[in-house]
């Protein structure tokens, strides 16, 4: 069996696309181009060497290759909008109305910044800080922190030592469509257990 057959028949199938001659023009002198950029050259040259294709109809049958080779470098993210920011505030207030306790919920984004802050009335002037440590902590590890809390309690106190970290159950992280874009963190309800009841009602 001929080892170019199959390339060259690509090739040939790759420049038939092309309706006129000044459209095959056209685009070959654009995917030539592509052979001056270093970044391709050693797989250029790879290719040449095992297909044995000419210039032009490497060029052509670089165009998908180049394509699928680089399409790791983009990557479609969801992210958390102010309003959705304020819609997880609003349902966690709902929560917490239902649970008839105050508390602080904080939300922020997957970066850990803060996006929108709700201070339910009566509730100790701490809350505010801790509410935004248990969300930075959700957002930034992509986990619950009730999880840390149940790491430490059982005997991974070591974790204690990491700087901007608040172990503390009532921080979930926010996932769009399998993608986390942000965490809620809830502090100052009639317990911990609720604290993280309504983050969890909220996320």
């Amino acid at each position: 069996d001929d080892p170019h057959e199959v390339p060259r028949a690509y090739a040939a199938w790759a420049l038939g696309r092309c309706a006129t001659p000044e459209r095959r023009d056209e685009v070959s002198a654009r995917l030539l181009r592509l052979l001056e950029d270093p970044s391709p050259i050693a797989r250029v040259q790879t290719l040449r060497a095992l297909v044995g294709l000419g210039r032009d109809e490497l060029a052509f049958l670089l165009r998908d290759a180049l394509t699928d080779n680089t399409s790791w470098a983009v990557e479609d993210r969801k992210s958390l909008t102010l309003e959705g920011a304020e819609k997880v505030i609003a349902a966690a207030r709902a929560e917490a109305v239902r649970q008839n306790c105050a508390g602080v919920i904080a939300v922020v984004d997957d970066g850990g910044n803060l996006m929108a802050l709700a201070r339910i009335d009566g509730t100790f002037p701490a809350g505010a800080m801790v509410s935004i440590g248990k969300a930075r902590t959700a957002a930034l590890f992509r986990r619950p922190t009730a999880f840390f809390e149940d790491v430490i309690r059982n005997g991974r106190t070591a974790m204690t030592a990491l700087d901007d970290f608040t172990p503390l159950q009532g921080g979930v992280p926010i996932e769009v469509g399998g993608q986390i874009v942000g965490a809620v963190g809830v502090s100052g309800a009639t317990s911990a257990m609720v604290d993280d009841l309504i983050a969890t009602a909220a996320a």
